[in-house]
């Protein structure tokens, strides 16, 4: 009988488990039924807040594109430009956290471009130099910068998750276990639609007990590059 349960949940499991897409690059209708049709992708998260402080001029497009595809179940990404490069122009929206998020909701909003969930991208390494930043002795500042995106995310009643990884995680803010109750979104290109690694190796970070959902590989399908995403 217990087996019998056990399979059962499995089973249950499996079933419920959904395919989807993180996409960067402008997707045609034909694409997104592409990766329907090879990937059974069910859900897509759209960039949509690029690593320069620039709203993605994709976004709004992707968006609509993947509705007329037939998948409704669209959330975005927001890649924070915490400063840019030294020589860069600077770009207004750089390293201000609450800008960061308004100008993007505002610009999908007046788009009628509608989604669910923001997703904030925080990766790219804290001693790397490049546009996004991250402050490589200043931990605490790096997850203030966070919060204030979280703050603005709550103030427009916007839902939201963390989109990270391990590495990432610690180098940007020090282990922070300060946002262990939103969502998490974790990378780790495994090649597995399932959870297993999450609690091998040392994984487990930021206080998340249980990620929900997983990026579990990187290629080309359908004519360009998708990161595949799976959740249970």
């Amino acid at each position: 009988m217990f087996l019998i349960i056990i399979l059962f949940f499995l089973f249950t499991f499996e079933i419920n488990a959904k395919e989807g897409v993180d996409v960067s690059e402008l997707t045609t209708i034909e694409q997104f039924n592409c990766l329907k049709n090879k990937l059974k992708t069910e859900f897509v998260i759209v960039r949509a807040g690029r690593s320069n402080g620039f709203v993605d001029n994709n976004a709004t497009k992707n968006i609509k594109n993947a509705r007329e595809a037939g998948i409704n179940d669209i959330d975005i990404y927001i890649f924070p430009c915490v400063k840019p490069k030294v020589l860069q122009i600077i770009y207004d929206k750089c390293g201000n956290p609450r800008d960061t998020i308004t100008s993007v909701l505002n610009t999908l909003k007046s788009n009628n471009a509608n989604f669910g969930r923001v997703w904030l991208d925080i990766e790219g390494l804290a001693d790397n130099e490049d546009y996004q930043g991250w402050r490589n002795n200043g931990k605490a500042k790096n997850v203030e910068f966070i919060k204030g995106m979280v703050d603005t995310l709550i103030y427009n009643n916007q839902s939201y998750g963390i989109y990270t990884n391990k590495c990432n995680w610690h180098e940007i803010t020090g282990n922070t276990q300060n946002f262990k109750n939103v969502s998490l979104l974790y990378e780790h290109l495994d090649e597995e639609k399932n959870f297993d690694d999450y609690g091998e190796y040392g994984y487990p970070f930021g206080g998340w007990e249980r990620p929900a959902m997983k990026k579990y590989s990187y290629k080309d399908v359908c004519g360009m590059k998708v990161s595949h995403v799976w959740r249970p």
